[in-house]
């Protein structure tokens, strides 16, 4: 976390922090680089995540089925109620 996440949240911290203190616009380009930067950072997050949190079937499965739910519900209430529902669920169903 410290070697990767942390100093690219800094980056985008500290950019977006310069754009605004200049008043100049973000040019496209920037800005898809940005997003490319935040979906390596979420992506390497998740991975590592998934490796500690989710060790057995079980677990997987559960985790996959409230990632399905949550990507397709509409609005963000309902994704709140997966991730409440699935920690029930690990509650009840995993030791």
């Amino acid at each position: 976390w410290l070697g990767f996440t942390l100093p690219s949240a800094l980056l985008m911290v500290l950019f977006a922090l310069g754009m605004h203190a200049t008043g100049a616009p973000i040019e496209a380009g920037a800005l898809h680089g940005l997003r490319i930067v935040s979906v390596a950072v979420i992506a390497q997050a998740v991975w590592g995540m998934a490796r500690t949190l989710c060790p057995d079937a079980r677990r997987v499965t559960l985790m996959a089925a409230a990632a399905c739910v949550a990507l397709l519900a509409p609005g963000a209430w309902l994704q709140v109620a997966v991730i409440a529902a699935a920690g029930a669920a690990g509650l009840v169903l995993l030791p």
